[in-house]
């Protein structure tokens, strides 16, 4: 009796493997196996593997097949071809049900070898006895180290700061130094470049890294040191160096060291207040007469203010943005003491009035400017200013005759110091009418000053039919008023007065 339920068992298995076998003796492609490779970059090889992978086995994972059911007696079973080995490199087998956390096989680490390399797996139903093939998976194994080459990769730094970097080196080159990277092999996109900055050449008081792009290949490669990095380790003698480290992980050696002296700190600035030629020491302020300014001023920065050569000062007259105020600048040579000019319309525009004088390196208004030098620049006496004339009253003993006149009067004005196209004028004549009443013509009402009157000095008719309106044998008297600053404050300049006008 038992014997022939074992039988009818075995002859039910034995159907079992036959229907398999009809209805699936054609497996589909399967899908490739798979393994925990680096993520892909554009450029970089296609599954590379880390170095950390290739010191051990390398799991491969696969998804469960169709038609799956393993026993004791009819195993299902996977064999891993690598290359184009002809026999199986890996064997795993199943007799239950596969769990998902089974679907691997391991790959010995002696296949790990430098290069690229194609797997693919064949499975075999224990029912069926069908095989089925799986689609490729192809990895790259690199475990080269990149060759610094000659010279064991020693950075080439430009020829002006190969030996010295100088605070001055960084303001003249952004604020960093560039150095070019020998070529190396191989060179690949991701590869690490990790510079170092260090008061002995160890390698480890790493800078920021450079990862090579696509971009970067096929041309010089450079590293940065920026100032901020530079100066945060002082100045001395400093060795830079660095080493490459590529996308699987394996390291170069460290590269040769440069030597370096630093001198990075930012050159103390002294800068004592400036001085004006010609002015005198009035005590708390300096005082500039205009009438010593005629062609302009000269602002000297002294001699021992701390500028490099080549440095341009920059000069502040007044405070900028105020009439008055003006900009110059001073080349600095190897000795000083640096002159800038102040023309004499910038020096007319601030008669009457106290200046702050200040310098300071040009295009850097983050550096506090130097000490301040006050000046006041004095009015111009009234012996220096020319007096208002009429042609008339000068060629008729002071009398303005009507008789004698055609159209009118002339009235004069000669050019006086520091006239300039920046000023205005204000010109008019002051009478008795026949009424009794006081009453006045405006021959100019703030009108600015030509480039002709600069040389000739002002010409302007006082018409004779506004004389006419006048009281026989009254008095005239012309005024001048002259503003330097384009209208904000006005100087009185003498009068002419006792002019009589008659029939």
């Amino acid at each position: 009796m038992g014997r022939k339920r074992k039988s009818g068992v075995s002859l039910n298995r034995l159907w079992r493997r036959l229907w398999h076998w009809v209805l699936h003796d054609d497996m589909a492609l399967l899908p490739a196996p798979r393994a925990d490779t680096l993520p892909d970059i554009e450029g970089g090889e296609h599954n590379l593997l880390s170095k950390q992978q290739v010191r051990a086995d390398l799991r491969l994972e696969f998804d469960l097949w169709q038609y799956s059911e393993p026993t004791v007696q009819y195993p299902d079973v996977l064999q891993l071809f690598l290359d184009d080995r002809p026999a199986a490199v890996a064997t795993r087998s199943w007799d239950s049900p596969i769990q998902a956390d089974e679907l691997f096989i391991m790959l010995d680490r002696i296949y790990l070898t430098e290069g690229l390399h194609s797997v693919y797996y064949r499975v075999t139903l224990g029912l069926s006895g069908v095989s089925g093939d799986s689609q490729v998976f192809s990895f790259v194994v690199d475990t080269t180290s990149p060759d610094l080459g000659d010279n064991r990769g020693r950075l080439v730094f430009p020829p002006d700061a190969a030996t010295d970097i100088t605070a001055r080196y960084l303001e003249l080159n952004g604020d960093q130094v560039v150095a070019q990277v020998p070529e190396y092999y191989p060179v690949r996109v991701g590869d690490m470049l990790t510079p170092y900055w260090e008061q002995a050449a160890v390698g480890s008081l790493a800078q920021p890294d450079k990862v090579l792009g696509v971009g970067d290949l096929g041309k010089p490669i450079e590293l940065t040191f920026t100032g901020a990095q530079i100066r945060a380790l002082g100045d001395g003698r400093r060795y830079a160096t660095y080493r490459v480290t590529d996308r699987a992980g394996n390291e170069s050696n460290l590269s040769a060291a440069v030597e370096l002296n630093v001198s990075a700190a930012p050159l103390p600035r002294y800068w004592p207040a400036p001085q004006v030629r010609d002015s005198s020491n009035g005590g708390v302020s300096n005082v500039l007469d205009p009438t010593k300014a005629l062609t302009g001023v000269t602002v000297w920065v002294p001699a021992n203010a701390a500028f490099n050569p080549d440095e341009i000062a920059s000069i502040y007259w007044g405070t900028p943005g105020t009439t008055g105020a003006a900009q110059t600048q001073a080349r600095i040579s190897d000795t000083g003491p640096w002159r800038g000019f102040i023309t004499k319309e910038q020096v007319a525009a601030c008669i009457g009035k106290t200046l702050v004088i200040t310098y300071g390196l040009l295009n850097h208004p983050e550096l506090p400017a130097s000490d301040p030098l006050r000046l006041i620049v004095s009015v111009i006496d009234q012996q220096y200013l020319p007096q208002v004339q009429s042609q008339a009253a000068i060629n008729n003993s002071g009398r303005i005759s009507l008789s004698t006149l055609t159209t009118g009067d002339t009235i004069t004005l000669r050019p006086w110091p520091l006239i300039s196209t920046t000023q205005k004028i204000r010109l008019w004549a002051e009478g008795t009418g026949q009424n009794g009443l006081a009453s006045e013509y405006v021959m100019l009402d703030a009108t600015p000053v030509t480039s002709g009157q600069i040389n000739s000095g002002v010409s302007v008719a006082l018409p004779k039919a506004w004389l006419q309106t006048l009281r026989s044998n009254s008095a005239l008297a012309l005024y001048v008023r002259v503003s330097f600053d384009a209208g904000e404050n006005w100087v009185a300049f003498p009068a002419s007065g006792g002019i009589t006008v008659v029939a």
